[in-house]
C-alpha cells in the first residue's frame, strides 16, 4: 500500500507540475494575444488614418480637376473671342480702306467741280 500510495504521491505531483506548466503557457498564450490584439487595434487606427488620408487626396485631385476644366473652358472662350477681335479688326481695316478710296475720289471729284466752277467765269476758263 506505501508503493501504491507513493505512486500516488508521484502521479499528483506530476499531475500539479503539468497542471502549472499549462498554466504558464496558457498565460504566454494570453499575453501573446493581448499583444496581437494591440498591434491589430494600432494596424486599425494606421489603417483608418490612411483611408482619411486617401479620401483627401480623392477630394484634392477631384477639386483640382474641376480648376483644370474651368481653366480649359475659359482659355477656349478667349481663343474664340480673341479669333472674333481679330475677324472685326479684319472688317474695320477693310472699311477703313474703302473709305480711304471714298474720301480720294470725293477729293478728286470736288477739284474737277472747282475747275467747273472756275470755268464759269470765261476769263479765269483761258488762264487755266
Amino acid at each position: 500500500m506505501a508503493a501504491a500510495s507513493s505512486e500516488l504521491a508521484a502521479g499528483m505531483n506530476e499531475a500539479a507540475s503539468a497542471a502549472e506548466e499549462l498554466k504558464r503557457a496558457s498565460d504566454q498564450i494570453a499575453s501573446g494575444a493581448e499583444e496581437a490584439a494591440g498591434a491589430a487595434q494600432e494596424s486599425l487606427v494606421a489603417i483608418t488614418q490612411i483611408s482619411g488620408a486617401i479620401a483627401r487626396q480623392m477630394d484634392a485631385a477631384r477639386v483640382a480637376q474641376a480648376k483644370a476644366e474651368n481653366g480649359q473652358a475659359l482659355a477656349q472662350q478667349i481663343n474664340t473671342e480673341v479669333k472674333a477681335t481679330i475677324g472685326s479688326i479684319g472688317v474695320a481695316a477693310k472699311r477703313q480702306g474703302e473709305s480711304v478710296k471714298m474720301v480720294a475720289e470725293l477729293e478728286r471729284q470736288a477739284a474737277n467741280i472747282g475747275d467747273i466752277v472756275k470755268c464759269q467765269v470765261p476769263d479765269d476758263c483761258a488762264r487755266s
